[in-house]
């Protein structure tokens, strides 16, 4: 009723530190109830629109409306708000390299019913393609594109790479792991598993190798494993090349 009364609204974002206080002012109080005071949040004035902003925010839209859009009159229904952001005030703090900081900036969201999800535990990179010319999914070797072990996303992760290692580069990096230690290192099917469970994918490439297996096909599993446990540490060159290596087997 507000927003559609004075066409000027302030939208924030909402922290974990503030997520209680911003859950007590979700209570439907009467139309003239301060819910500042009701939240102990605390207003400060805008720059440009009446409503006031919530200092506790780290992120802040000041907003004209331009369209409300109702829904329905019974449940399920909702109104949803179109409105123009005329100025943005950002903390300083939350920032890293001039990019918002996902961690710093501790985001929250409300889900259904009393359940909440706080985005910095839940918060990955994925290298965007868009810098350089990836190879795609069409390049990789059809050995890649047929194994057991690798998921869609391991191959899609492979598939955004600008080249793909040469034999002669595999071989070069088979011999530099196994230059050292090979004597002493013990490789049985138990420490593969042991470095699988650490996600230790140099002692799990090492082990596979060393390890004499009368299986081929369980080596190549092996070593195929070696390279997913290298994608998932972010270790792209090794993965390549370990898995390069599990085609040459």
């Amino acid at each position: 009723k507000n927003l559609v009364t004075s066409k000027e609204c302030v939208v924030q974002a909402v922290t974990y530190e503030m997520v209680e206080q911003v859950s007590l002012s979700s209570t439907e109080y009467p139309y003239e109830i301060d819910e500042f005071i009701k939240s102990g949040l605390t207003p400060i004035d805008s720059e440009i629109v009446k409503p006031k902003r919530v200092k506790e925010s780290p992120f802040q839209m000041e907003c004209i409306l331009k369209e409300m859009n109702s829904y329905g009159q019974e449940g399920g229904s909702a109104n949803m708000a179109i409105c123009e952001v005329v100025k943005f005030h950002v903390a300083n703090d939350i920032f890293t390299n001039r990019i918002i900081d996902p961690v710093k900036i501790d985001l929250v969201a409300r889900m259904s019913a009393n359940f909440y999800s706080r985005a910095s535990s839940g918060i990955f990179e994925i290298e965007k393609p868009i810098s350089k010319k990836c190879i795609g999914y069409d390049q990789l070797p059809e050995d890649f594109k047929s194994s057991e072990i690798y998921t869609a996303n391991n191959l899609a992760r492979f598939a955004n790479s600008e080249e793909i290692p040469s034999k002669q580069d595999v071989e070069s990096f088979i011999r530099e792991l196994l230059e050292n230690d090979v004597e002493s290192f013990e490789a049985t099917v138990e420490s593969f598993e042991k470095f699988n469970n650490e996600k230790d994918h140099v002692g799990m490439l090492k082990t596979a190798i060393i390890l004499e297996l009368k299986d081929s096909d369980r080596k190549k599993t092996f070593i195929e494993l070696s390279a997913k446990c290298a994608l998932e540490n972010s270790n792209i060159d090794f993965a390549w090349k370990a898995a390069l290596y599990a085609g040459l087997i």
